[in-house]
């Protein structure tokens, strides 16, 4: 990443907190900070403001989709699997997406904890 996508990726955060102060209640500015957090790797930052997004639109489909992924990116399988439980509920065909990809993500853990064994 250059550090010109870097500063875009900043001032993306700073411009959805400025909405977020403005408009508290808009789900999407709260989404739309988590994906630049994420692009930021500031991933617990994303979580929590994921959870703010969620509080606010309990059935915002991509919000629990995007914790979901982001969890991995934590390494925290169990609260990635809780979302892929809410998303059952919410959309059954990203539900699958999301846990096709724990089960890489499992996969992935254990190959490389075989390749460490060698």
């Amino acid at each position: 990443m250059s550090c010109d996508e870097f500063g875009r990726h900043q001032e993306a955060v700073e411009a959805f907190q400025q909405a977020i102060r403005l408009k508290p209640n808009l789900a999407q500015a709260h989404y739309n900070l988590c994906k630049a957090y994420g692009n930021l790797g500031r991933y617990q930052e994303a979580v929590d403001a994921f959870i703010q997004a969620i509080r606010l639109k309990p059935d915002f489909t991509e919000a629990h989709y995007s914790l979901g992924l982001t969890y991995l990116l934590l390494d925290d399988k169990g609260w990635a699997m809780e979302e892929y439980k809410i998303l059952k509920d919410l959309n059954q065909e990203r539900a699958n997406n999301l846990f096709d990809l724990i089960l890489i993500y499992q996969e992935s853990l254990k190959n490389y904890q075989k390749s460490l064994e060698k």
